[in-house]
């Protein structure tokens, strides 16, 4: 389809890391390889997810987001779904 693009990353994060406060420019789908996810929305409130949960999320919602671990590094896989050349992620100031 011409006009939806799906990115597909690894993303590996050190005990104790934390996301600036963001949303992201298309639908999200985090699995979890390692350790423990912690996402905090509006809508859902403060969700931990472990290894091998998903978690879904759609365009434009805002998060934070981190790694509940202060010794093992967080492991992610993320799918994004959205208009070809949109940023992975945008920071809320």
């Amino acid at each position: 389809m011409p006009d939806v693009e799906v990115l597909v990353r690894e993303h590996k994060y050190p005990p104790g890391w934390q996301a600036p406060t963001h949303f992201h420019d298309g639908d999200l789908f985090i699995y979890v390889v390692a350790s423990e996810f912690e996402a905090t929305t509006e809508a859902a409130g403060r969700v931990v997810y472990t290894s091998g949960q998903v978690m879904q999320m759609e365009a434009k919602t805002v998060m934070d987001a981190r790694n509940v671990s202060d010794s093992a590094p967080l492991r992610l896989i993320i799918f994004q779904v959205g208009k070809p050349g949109a940023p992975f992620l945008v920071e809320v100031k």
